[in-house]
């Protein structure tokens, strides 16, 4: 079992407040019927032993041992229904065991769309080779994952954390990955065939013959990369952020389109236009 997230821990502090506010909502009420009926019966409460005397005397006390036990009732339904979410937790994070290393597995796309809706992180998962293809898993934590080989196509993966991922050869054609960020992930000779990557990050990210052929690439993020063998046909460029990266393969941005409209640090700049018009000279 991993240790609870930042957000499970927020929602049980929530949780307890709630909890705690309840009943100091019925001490709340029950003080002032019971201020109220002595005050109607001329015995104003001017200690502790007058309130509870009081207290004992009236109806009141009643209803608040029923109130109470319906409380406590609640109380142990709910917590009874939190256990329940972390066996299947628990269960989930064994099937995905079980699955690894097998490429095909209907189990751990089930158990991976479980973990990723009740925001339980899927830092350090082993699924190498696994076929992921249309899995949903949006604003999932990916981090230090090993995902060699496996295959994404048609995913979708909206604003998914990739830090540190083992990505090599790994398939996201047509996958939905706008503001994925692939911080300092291994993403040598993956394929992002016409990818949707608004305005995804890819910082420090090793893209060794990394294929964008035909991906949306606007308002993309690349910065400490080395792209001197990474591909960029037919990408749309609009607004793609080059100006940290190094080794930009020159010929590869001139078959991309909109990457007039990129940004370029300005030596690159001058050289993709001096390129560009001899292109068109010729």
């Amino acid at each position: 079992m991993q240790r609870p997230s930042q957000k499970q821990v927020y929602k049980y502090l929530k949780t307890g407040i709630a909890y705690l506010f309840v009943f100091g909502l019925v001490f709340g009420l029950v003080f002032l019927a019971l201020l109220s009926e002595t005050r109607l019966m001329g015995e104003p409460l001017s200690t502790v032993p007058d309130f509870i005397n009081a207290l004992r005397n009236s109806g009141l006390l009643g209803v608040l041992e029923s109130v109470s036990i319906i409380t406590g009732i609640i109380i142990f339904l709910l917590s009874g229904a939190r256990q329940a979410k972390q066996r299947s937790h628990y269960e989930a994070w064994l099937v995905l065991d079980i699955a690894e290393g097998k490429e095909t597995s209907y189990a751990r796309i089930r158990a991976l769309t479980d973990l990723n809706s009740d925001n339980i992180p899927l830092i350090g998962l082993d699924a190498a080779g696994a076929d992921l293809d249309n899995i949903q898993l949006e604003n999932a934590d990916l981090s230090r994952a090993s995902l060699e080989k496996a295959s994404f196509q048609r995913a979708s993966l909206k604003a998914t954390r990739f830090w540190y991922c083992g990505l090599k050869d790994a398939n996201f054609t047509l996958a939905r990955l706008e503001l994925a960020d692939f911080y300092v992930a291994n993403l040598t000779r993956a394929k992002f065939n016409g990818a949707y990557l608004n305005g995804a990050r890819f910082s420090g990210a090793t893209l060794s013959n990394t294929n964008f052929s035909g991906s949306d690439l606007r308002e993309s993020c690349f910065e400490d990369n080395d792209l001197q063998s990474t591909i960029f046909k037919d990408a749309n460029l609009h607004s793609a952020d080059f100006r940290g990266s190094t080794n930009i393969p020159l010929l590869e941005v001139l078959k991309a389109k909109n990457w007039k409209r990129a940004l370029f640090s300005p030596s690159t700049r001058r050289q993709l236009d001096a390129l560009s018009q001899a292109q068109s000279s010729g």
